[in-house]
C-alpha cells in the first residue's frame, strides 16, 4: 500500500535514513562490481589484441595467448606453452 508507505516513512524518519543508507551502500557495492567487471573486460581486450596482432612476432603472439588463456580460466593442463606441445596436440 503506497500511502501506508508514505505514511510510515514521514513518521519514521529513522527508518528513511537507515533504507537511505542501505541503499547507498549497494550502490557503492554495485559501482565496485561494475568497475571489477569493466577491469576484467578491458584487461581481455589487451590480451585479445597480442594473442592475435599479426605485427607482433610469433613468440609475442605465443606468450599473450598463454596469458589470454590463463585469465579466461583455461586450465593449466590444457593450454599449448611451446612448440613441442603444440606439434604433440596436432600431430
Amino acid at each position: 500500500n503506497p500511502r501506508f508507505r508514505t505514511h510510515f516513512l514521514t513518521l519514521n524518519p529513522e527508518y528513511q535514513r537507515k533504507a537511505d543508507l542501505f541503499v547507498a551502500n549497494l550502490d557503492v557495492q554495485y559501482a565496485q562490481i561494475l568497475e571489477t567487471l569493466l577491469d576484467k573486460y578491458r584487461k581481455l581486450g589487451e590480451l585479445q589484441t597480442y594473442a592475435f596482432n599479426l605485427d607482433l612476432n610469433i613468440q609475442l603472439r605465443f606468450a599473450a595467448s598463454v596469458d589470454l588463456a590463463r585469465f579466461i580460466g583455461v586450465s593449466e593442463t590444457e593450454i599449448l606453452h611451446n612448440e613441442a606441445e603444440i606439434d604433440d596436440f596436432f600431430l
